[in-house]
């Protein structure tokens, strides 16, 4: 939608000195000393050794976080280990990064989107698990007709392997073998002509469309007392006269309008998905990358995040305060930048598989500088009585 500003002013905002500076002016050796908790480190770690970064993921059994690096650990990284030994743990030389993932599952999106002829987000998906690691891709059977019989061979000589040829109309595995450690380790699923869009489950990071508000993005999914499949996004993208839809307009994938704040202390609504099924995951990258929803959690002060709108891609932030600060029942943060284009409204604010917030816009201070704000995720969950779903 339009960019949506927020410019509230309630007397004086004072800023909090955590001693830590700005995050992009420290040095990637500082990121362990500065973090707060072991998830605030992993999204730096993220941000600032993409190349080595495989992996986080909260592991049930041992009631802590894992995070896996592509080679030995950088001695940042084991020195967080052993700062936040209670919180997360190492796991070292899993021969792949997941750059590397996303970008492959890149690659595969847009050749089958030319060999099919279409650049439509909706009828060709792809979900990344780094975890195993794998990537699964979506092909809408209404473009089964569109590919040839070729085009299993062609996906993985894209990938740089080779692999013999796979029926379309069944779900096919393989796992490649190459000289590539990354090849080795990667699974490929592929589904293709087998998946229509009334079945598929959808995702929170995706796109709601209407006339009226252009379109925003869903936050997560959630669930609310008579409604079991919704998502929480922002307020005043369900405050508008028209229909919406998930993905692109008159997609044929209706979502109700429930219940909406948009006011000084929160900014977050609840739209209904009835007759489809919302997965407690969110698409966390611009091209994909799905992400289990594992906990939540409001930010501190000082905490880096992440942000995925369906303008803005996935951008990275530090929370600097409140913005009503000092008013009763307040849930809105701000952070240090300004990444806000229109259509992120509504986007989840994130660390790892934390859910941390719903992306409201812009903000403008009175000393002339702009910053994005969210609502927490404990208030819109308030303001809307639905929960998120966590899987």
């Amino acid at each position: 939608m339009s960019k949506h500003v927020l410019t509230l002013i309630f007397g004086i905002i004072g800023f909090m000195s955590l001693g830590i500076g700005s995050v992009s002016a420290l040095p990637v050796e500082d990121i362990s000393t500065i973090s707060i908790n072991a998830s605030d480190f992993m999204t730096r770690f993220e941000e600032k050794y993409p190349s080595e970064f495989s992996y986080s993921k909260w592991e049930d059994a041992d009631k802590k976080f894992s995070m896996g690096t592509k080679g030995d650990a950088p001695l940042v990284a084991r020195r967080a280990a052993e700062k936040f030994k209670n919180e997360f743990y190492l796991v070292e030389n899993t021969g792949y990064s997941q750059k590397e993932l996303f970008e492959t599952s890149a690659s595969l999106v847009r050749n089958i989107e030319g060999q099919a002829g279409v650049n439509d987000s909706m009828k060709v998906l792809a979900s990344i698990d780094p975890t195993v690691p794998s990537i699964e891709i979506g092909v809408d059977s209404s473009l089964g007709a569109k590919l040839s019989g070729s085009i299993m061979p062609r996906l993985t000589s894209l990938a740089g392997h080779s692999s013999s040829p796979a029926t379309l109309n069944a779900r096919q595995s393989m796992t490649i073998s190459s000289n590539s450690v990354l090849l080795e380790k990667l699974s490929l699923d592929i589904n293709i002509g087998g998946v229509s869009l009334t079945p598929q489950a959808l995702y929170g990071g995706g796109r709601i469309s209407g006339n009226e508000i252009g379109y925003c993005t869903t936050g997560f999914s959630a669930t609310k007392p008579g409604h079991s499949q919704g998502f929480i996004t922002a307020g005043h993208c369900v405050n508008k006269g028209d229909s919406l839809f998930y993905g692109v307009l008159n997609s044929g994938i209706g979502l109700s309008k429930i219940t909406w704040t948009e006011n000084s202390v929160a900014d977050a609504g609840f739209l209904s998905a009835s007759g489809y099924v919302t997965a407690p995951q969110f698409w966390s990258l611009g091209n994909g990358g799905l992400t289990n929803v594992t906990w939540k959690f409001t930010p501190s002060i000082g905490q880096s995040l992440a942000m995925k709108g369906e303008s803005s891609g996935r951008q990275y932030d530090t929370v600097q305060g409140y913005i009503c600060s000092g008013t009763p029942g307040c849930g809105i943060m701000y952070t240090s930048h300004h990444y806000t284009q229109g259509g992120d409204s509504g986007g989840p604010w994130f660390s790892n598989g934390g859910a941390a917030g719903i992306h409201g816009g812009e903000y403008h201070k009175e000393d002339n500088t702009y910053h994005s704000y969210f609502t927490t995720i404990s208030k819109a969950e308030s303001v809307t009585g639905a929960k998120i779903k966590m899987g």
